[in-house]
């Protein structure tokens, strides 16, 4: 049985069943040998079960060792031509839609059907009927303020968007975050990804839109793209619908 087991991991489908099929043979030679045989009838009977085993066992080991090589297979192949992205664990322990404010409470979005969740820096972040997340302006003054960031979270399995202060709308896949100034002051609309998104940015000639991800930035003045840097290993990709960016890692620019 050993003999032959390990020659069936290493034969194909055909070569198998012919090896299997010549075994048989011969283990049913032998039961007539042993019928044949002055042997006690108890014996006999013993020496067929362990025979009748043996034979099940085998034929069970063969069709293991045939799909586990078709298997192995497939997983070779796949591993060689094909590029598989593994999304990066962010927050652990929740399978909601996180927005975690500046003062760093959390607020699972999924709790909420509609209506105000929180109130910051002069913004009503509100929760609308068709589930998407919007900040409207309530004081102005407060709204000149700086410093303070919200993030969202979404869970694996989970997506979400986001309308943000600017008017611009965030799709967030799913194992991503996204962090942004509750305020966009000075002369740009910076924000950080881990993760994949979707954006449709807002035109804003004297405030460019730029994205910082995975060591690198994508700049815009108002267009449609998409961002996807998980940050595990594989390549940033953006990929442009509407409009035109700049890409920029360290001093190279494209």
């Amino acid at each position: 049985m050993q003999e032959y087991s390990a020659s069936f991991e290493q034969q194909t489908d055909s070569l198998a069943a012919e090896q299997n099929g010549d075994l048989a043979k011969k283990i049913e030679m032998r039961l007539d040998d042993l019928e044949a045989a002055d042997t006690p009838s108890w014996k006999r009977s013993a020496f067929k079960f362990m025979a009748a085993a043996a034979v099940l066992v085998l034929a069970c080991s063969s069709i293991f060792f045939y799909y586990a090589s078709v298997d192995g297979n497939k997983h070779t192949a796949l591993s060689k031509n094909t590029s598989i992205p593994h999304a990066k664990a962010i927050y652990g322990g929740s399978d909601k839609v996180l927005l975690i404010l500046s003062n760093g409470k959390r607020i699972e979005v999924n709790n909420f059907t509609n209506g105000q969740l929180a109130v910051e820096n002069g913004y009503s972040i509100e929760k609308q009927s068709n589930g998407l997340l919007k900040y409207r302006k309530i004081n102005t003054a407060a709204a000149l303020a700086t410093g303070n960031s919200n993030t969202i979270v979404t869970p694996r399995g989970g997506q979400y968007c986001v309308n943000l202060p600017d008017g611009s709308k965030v799709w967030l896949n799913a194992e991503s975050k996204i962090t942004y100034p509750v305020a966009f002051s000075g002369n740009t609309r910076k924000i950080a990804l881990q993760g994949e998104a979707y954006f449709e940015v807002v035109h804003n000639p004297n405030k460019p839109f730029i994205v910082d991800f995975d060591g690198s930035n994508v700049k815009v003045l108002g267009t449609h793209f998409n961002i996807c840097a998980y940050g595990d290993g594989e390549i940033p990709r953006t990929t442009l619908l509407q409009g035109s960016v700049e890409v920029s890692k360290g001093d190279r620019k494209k």
